[in-house]
């Protein structure tokens, strides 16, 4: 694969540089090394996103049907009018998850699995998830933490997730 292109999928198409916007037709990308702009890819329901470690391309999921997101190796979530007339059902972050900043300030998923023991460092404008589980180990700690704490009716042990979302993707099961 050159050198200057950052995309490229096992059926040969290759995505130079990380705008893909406006990609209507576009159902799934397989391979991401790094976020690129899906807004306006209003098909596209499934992305591997596990390489990920930043997310800070603003506006990457506007108008988009991504229904579920995994992103296992993020430390650092900052993406401004990220998720704009987004269609996410569920997010889930990793275990090494250290900032959530305005990821969800305007797009609302039903619920977001946070991995992390520690309370990632989080401004106000990523309130809007509809539940956070985490760890149950931590629930206290996240409920006391600075901003964490102004939505402590939101946040909810992981154990109680199969309960609440019983048909959901196998992987949003995963243990912690």
């Amino acid at each position: 694969m050159p050198n200057n292109f950052s995309h490229f999928n096992p059926i040969g198409t290759i995505f130079k540089g990380t705008d893909i916007a406006k990609c209507n037709e576009l159902k799934y990308f397989p391979l991401i090394t790094d976020i690129p702009d899906f807004a306006g890819c209003s098909k596209l329901t499934e992305a591997n996103f596990d390489n990920i470690k930043e997310l800070n391309k603003d506006g990457c999921f506007q108008h988009t049907n991504i229904t579920y997101m995994y992103f296992p190796a993020v430390v650092n979530a900052r993406m401004f009018y990220s998720f704009i007339n987004a269609h996410t059902r569920g997010v889930r972050f990793g275990n090494n998850l250290k900032t959530l900043y305005d990821i969800f300030e305007l797009g609302a998923p039903e619920y977001c699995i946070i991995g992390s023991l520690l309370p990632p460092i989080m401004n106000r404008a990523a309130f809007v998830a509809k539940r956070y589980y985490i760890p149950d180990s931590v629930v206290e700690s996240y409920k006391t933490a600075p901003v964490w704490k102004n939505i402590s009716d939101k946040i909810y042990p992981f154990s109680q997730f199969a309960k609440d979302f019983p048909h959901e993707p196998e992987r949003m099961y995963e243990p912690l």
